[in-house]
């Protein structure tokens, strides 16, 4: 055995020695990085400052902010977008889509609402119903809420309405379908559509005129319906039934005398 590889003791106890000074401060430099970690994960810095809402349009912030599972003052690292989404569905329905962004050196959390859109209400057997863009029936319209959106009045509803459930009449299912596209101007002086079961759409103006459509053409005519209605007031023509079952010129004819366009 060679004894000049094996050192002197003194040697081996100072190579120890490092060693041990070197794991000492490899500790504690650990020590202090983890204490600076939970110090900062603990700090106002990564804790939620402020909530914002924004892409709602008929459901109030608060009411949203409410069914979120996120608060002031949480953890950023405890935002969890998925659960924040489910939650706000659940509580309310007429919410369709929720992106969840969060911010952290902002501290801010943003919800991005995408809603599911009212376009009309059903009349049935003398009740009142909110119509979502795929015909699908939403809730019970209230007395209170008013009508902000054109009623509509199929003459075939063979099956009971069911809330949650489409329409069972595919002519309105079209109709709300067509409304969903237009502009709130297109379609603010349409108080009532009743729908027969030939397919014609009888369109009610809240000027007293009246339009025909076919179900086969309203999304090619309905949009046009103020523009035609306003050329024949801008001739001064009495309220009449304005057809747009074909293509343009379209055709007026004058109430019957005493005769209104809601009938």
């Amino acid at each position: 055995m060679n004894s000049q590889n094996l050192g002197s003791p003194r040697d081996l106890r100072e190579q120890q020695r490092l060693r041990r000074k070197h794991r000492n401060r490899v500790l504690v430099v650990l020590f202090f990085l983890i204490l600076g970690v939970v110090v900062f994960l603990e700090s106002p810095l990564t804790r939620v400052r402020e909530i914002t809402v924004s892409g709602n349009t008929s459901i109030a912030s608060s009411k949203l902010l409410k069914a979120a599972v996120v608060k002031k003052g949480m953890s950023l690292w405890q935002v969890n977008p998925k659960a924040i989404a489910a939650s706000i569905k659940k509580n309310e329905p007429l919410v369709k889509k929720v992106a969840v962004t969060t911010k952290f050196l902002q501290g801010t959390v943003h919800l991005q609402i995408s809603q599911k859109q009212l376009v009309a209400i059903l009349q049935e057997k003398g009740t009142f119903y909110n119509l979502l863009a795929d015909g699908t029936v939403y809730s019970i319209h209230k007395n209170g809420e008013g009508f902000s959106r054109p009623v509509v009045i199929p003459s075939n509803m063979k099956t009971k309405v069911k809330l949650g459930q489409p329409v069972a009449n595919p002519n309105v299912t079209k109709l709300c379908r067509v409304l969903s596209t237009l502009q709130g101007a297109q379609i603010q002086h349409i108080s009532q559509i009743k729908v027969d079961s030939l397919g014609t759409v009888s369109l009610y103006m809240d000027n007293g005129y009246e339009v025909n459509l076919t179900v086969q053409n309203l999304k090619q005519q309905l949009p046009n319906v103020q523009t035609a209605v306003h050329y024949f007031l801008s001739k001064h023509y009495p309220p009449g039934l304005v057809d747009m079952t074909g293509q343009p010129p379209y055709s007026y004819t004058p109430f019957a005398k005493g005769r209104k366009g809601h009938g």
